[in-house]
């Protein structure tokens, strides 16, 4: 299922990546290209959930996880640290999602 921060939180999001279960993605920015090859991605790669952190609670998002404002696209493997930053453009090719997310969910 795909989730937008807010009204999600901060702590509800680090607990969904604490899960052992499940890959994330997590997608700092409007409801956009890059958000839509998000949503895409989710579909087809398992044990994945996608986040979109609306720009108003960016600030946040970044210095809990601990990246920098270029950094948009965040991928998690199984734990809560994150494999692979991507910037804009990045975000918005969806090969280059899904191969960061497959490569995640591998190594």
């Amino acid at each position: 299922m795909a989730e937008v921060l807010p009204p999600m939180t901060v702590e509800h999001l680090l607990e969904d990546l604490d899960n052992p279960h499940f890959t994330g993605y997590v997608y700092i920015g409007k409801d956009d290209a890059g958000w839509t090859v998000a949503i895409g991605a989710q579909d087809f790669i398992p044990a994945l959930r996608v986040y979109r952190a609306d720009p108003k609670v960016a600030d946040t998002v970044r210095a809990e996880l601990g990246v920098a404002k270029k950094d948009v696209g965040l991928v998690f493997g199984w734990k809560r640290k994150v494999f692979r930053k991507l910037a804009q453009a990045d975000c918005e090719d969806a090969l280059t999602v899904m191969n960061a997310i497959w490569d995640s969910q591998v190594k």
